[in-house]
């Protein structure tokens, strides 16, 4: 069987570009994720590794600050990273209204093994064009027999990512109790463990909440409990994340829960 994966980063990015709102001239800007600020700048994107055939995505906000309508040609010097998602997808050329913002994803789509590199380029007409963006990623041969190796790896990741935007999930107690014991729930609506006891009475309307995450499995974790993870995160991810702003879950991040579903099926 063949497992895809992506990933899923947020990273602020702030482009070494002075505004010039005195000579009424537009601004160039980027953020690297839609939510909160730009404080910390990076001079480069990493999206990380991803398996051949699967791929990482990041969310990618340009913003034009000045008084005057900003326009971008854009183009990629790699095929393996472009924007993706086709109801983001933006136009070429680019106009963005003074104060206006538009909002897409960088993706990087592996086809073979190793570390690959590429930038995203804008040609504008704000000062300091052309605009360069490094971009980095590394293609993974992941076989089907790894896939309890990084599933795992994957889904603490995106619980930790969940944490850094502000929307950190609480598995260490019951909701309702205030105890740690015997947690098998988590509620969709506030992200909180429910304990067994708590949680029978609406265990149709909860999440399950795999023991991998609360250190209490031996060995490799089951497909099915892998499964069970990625779709808790990827549950908030969509809820809190995405929804708010009329986004969709990638189409690779879907594909990845949906061939966990069959690995579940295919071992039980």
């Amino acid at each position: 069987m063949r497992y895809i994966s992506v990933s899923f980063l947020f990273v602020c990015l702030s482009m070494a570009v002075l505004p010039n709102i005195a000579s009424g001239q537009a601004t160039f800007t980027t953020c690297i994720g839609d939510i909160g600020n730009c404080d910390a700048s990076a001079s480069s994107i990493n999206l990380g590794p991803a398996t051949v055939g699967g791929g990482a995505f990041v969310p990618v906000k340009i913003t034009n600050t000045g008084p005057a309508a900003l326009t971008i040609n854009y183009s990629f010097t790699s095929a393996a990273f472009a924007f993706g998602l086709s109801q983001t997808l933006p136009p070429n050329p680019l106009t963005i209204a003074p104060g206006a913002s538009v909002q897409t994803f960088i993706v990087f789509l592996p086809t073979s093994a190793g570390p690959q590199a590429g930038q995203f380029v804008s040609n504008d007409n704000a000062p300091g064009s052309p605009h360069v963006i490094p971009l980095s990623g590394v293609g993974v041969n992941v076989a089907a027999h790894d896939f309890a190796d990084w599933a795992p790896l994957f889904v603490r990741w995106e619980i930790g990512l969940l944490n850094e935007l502000g929307f950190g999930l609480d598995l260490a107690r019951c909701a309702a109790t205030g105890m740690g014991d015997d947690l098998i729930y988590v509620s969709p609506r506030t992200g909180r463990a429910v304990s067994r006891g708590a949680g029978e009475p609406y265990r149709e309307r909860l999440l399950p909440l795999p023991a991998f995450l609360l250190g209490r499995q031996a060995g490799d974790p089951r497909a099915a409990d892998l499964h069970a993870g990625l779709q808790l995160t990827a549950h908030f991810l969509d809820q809190w994340l995405l929804m708010p702003h009329d986004k969709m879950m990638p189409e690779a991040r879907t594909r990845l829960t949906d061939l966990a579903a069959r690995a579940a099926t295919e071992s039980a």
